[in-house]
């Protein structure tokens, strides 16, 4: 089989010899051109087997010299050009063409002409369009230097402003800093000095009622000591009374009418009997006057400034006796236990009847937890037949705790051995806790704030822990803690050194 002839290459362009010879006349190596780049473009194609006239027609329309002339499926056949259609033609065709091809060449001249024209009108509408566009170019760049220079000059005066700004941003946050600062300050103080006032005014008046009780105290002892002094000489006088009668029954068994009348009228047997029991009670009764006088006595305390060495047994037992009224059982309130466990305590240096209104304020507040607690338990009760109300107790524990400080904190003699870093001072430890209901960590959190107050209004100042607290710390180097969760009760611990040596020392609890 005969090899598939190759395919028909398409014409893309036309080089001729006068275009070789123009390239050769500038001097052009011929070698180093491709044909792709000098070639004329673009190609105007016809049939083979269509007409020369067609084909002088295409030539005009199209406005060239020659025409490719192609197969079936494009390849190239041949070129008719304007040469070669002129040397078939016979002469008196050739006069036609020529006067149409003169017709032809005036029509593209005039044109042609109207084409310069209107392209010289062009040109010199775009030199003129130029030249407003360089003068506007011109004006827009002196436009932009001028702008840019203001927004330049703007922005450093900006800059400058921002700065100044935050000079001054700063200048105030610093003053409203510092009138923060003061107006803290000033709040603290102010604070302070509202807490300093109302001790103040409380001290005041407990030192007047510590005049007043000491005065009471002191007007019902003067009585009492006589009628107390008396009851003895009264018991004996009267039991020698008794048996003088007794003496004359046995010597004179059937005494005479009028005796044995009077005696059934007085009840003799009846006096004989009851006489003994009433001096009893009369003396019962004087002892707890004495005992009441006594506590007052001791509670009177409160108007003296000096510190001294006092038994807090005293104290603590004379608080409860004044506040024993509220202990009892009444209608509708079971009675308060009060359980004492006193430790070995010696006698601690300290301001005792601020002391004594300490444990007054607990002890008084205790009270009240106690009663808010039975009435909640009551109303739980009362709603539930199974739930057991405990009875309402307080507990008054002492004790002697070591606690340890660095001898730079404290130094006085130590009771370790010489050389060592610490010493340990013996504190006195007064705990006070009751079976209540307890608080909230809400509570607990603002129990010592002055004018913070739980109870009810006009039943409590809210002054009571925070003075407790300032006399316990402030005024004796001592600490007082809150131990309380709802429903578990709650213990206040007060902790003061026996011996205050000095005053102005803060120790650190180990």
């Amino acid at each position: 089989a005969s090899p598939a002839p190759p395919h028909p290459l398409t014409p893309v362009g036309i080089v001729t010899e006068r275009d070789i010879v123009q390239f050769q006349a500038m001097e052009l190596d011929l070698s180093r051109m491709l044909a792709q780049d000098v070639m004329s473009t673009p190609l105007f194609c016809l049939d083979s087997s269509a007409s020369l006239w067609l084909a002088h027609q295409e030539m005009q329309r199209h406005h060239v010299q020659r025409i490719i002339v192609t197969g079936n499926q494009g390849e190239l056949v041949g070129i008719v050009s304007q040469t070669s259609l002129l040397q078939v033609l016979n002469p008196a065709d050739m006069y036609g063409v020529i006067e149409i091809l003169q017709q032809a060449v005036e029509q593209r001249t005039s044109e042609l002409k109207n084409k310069n024209e209107q392209l010289r009108h062009e040109i010199v509408e775009r030199q003129r369009a130029e030249a407003a566009l360089l003068q506007a170019q011109a004006q827009l760049k002196r436009q932009v230097e001028e702008r840019t220079a203001q927004l330049t000059q703007a922005n450093e005066q900006l800059k400058r402003d921002i700065l100044e700004r935050q000079r001054v941003e700063a200048a105030l946050r610093q003053s409203e800093a510092q009138l923060k600062k003061q107006a803290t300050q000033l709040k603290l103080t102010l604070q302070e000095l509202n807490s300093y006032q109302t001790q103040l005014i409380q001290k005041e008046k407990m030192s007047a009622l510590g005049l007043l009780v000491a005065g009471v105290a002191h007007e019902i002892n003067n009585p009492i000591n006589f009628i107390y002094g008396n009851i003895t000489y009264a018991t004996q006088y009267i039991q020698d009374v008794m048996q003088l009668l007794e003496l004359y029954n046995q010597h004179y068994p059937q005494p005479v009418p009028e005796i044995l009348e009077e005696a059934e009228k007085i009840d003799l047997n009846f006096v004989k009997t009851d006489l003994p029991k009433l001096l009893s009670s009369m003396k019962l009764g004087a002892d707890r006057i004495r005992d009441l006088v006594l506590s007052l006595r001791n509670f009177s305390r409160l108007d003296e400034s000096d510190m001294k060495s006092v038994n807090l047994h005293e104290g603590l037992d004379s608080t409860l006796l004044i506040l024993q009224n509220h202990l009892k059982a009444t209608t509708g309130r079971s009675e308060v236990a009060v359980i004492k466990d006193y430790g070995n305590l010696p006698l601690v240096e300290c301001y005792a009847g601020q002391l004594n209104q300490v444990f007054m304020n607990l002890l008084s507040n205790a009270i009240d937890a106690l009663e808010e607690s039975r009435i909640m338990k009551s109303q739980l009760e009362s709603e539930n037949s199974h739930h057991h109300v405990p009875c309402p107790s307080i507990t008054v524990r002492t004790s002697i705790k070591e606690v340890r400080v660095s001898n730079e904190q404290k130094p006085h003699q130590s009771i370790v051995p010489t050389g060592s870093s610490v010493e340990y001072i013996p504190y006195a430890v007064i705990q006070i806790a009751d079976n209540g209901s307890g608080m909230t960590q809400t509570v607990h959190q603002r129990l010592f704030d002055p004018f913070f107050t739980t109870k009810a209004v006009g039943k409590g100042t809210g002054l009571g822990l925070s003075i407790s607290y300032h006399i316990v710390v402030k005024k004796h180097g001592g600490s007082i803690k809150c131990i309380s969760e709802p429903g578990q009760g709650t213990e206040f611990v007060i902790e003061i050194p026996i011996r205050q040596q000095n005053h102005s020392t803060r120790l650190t609890l180990a």
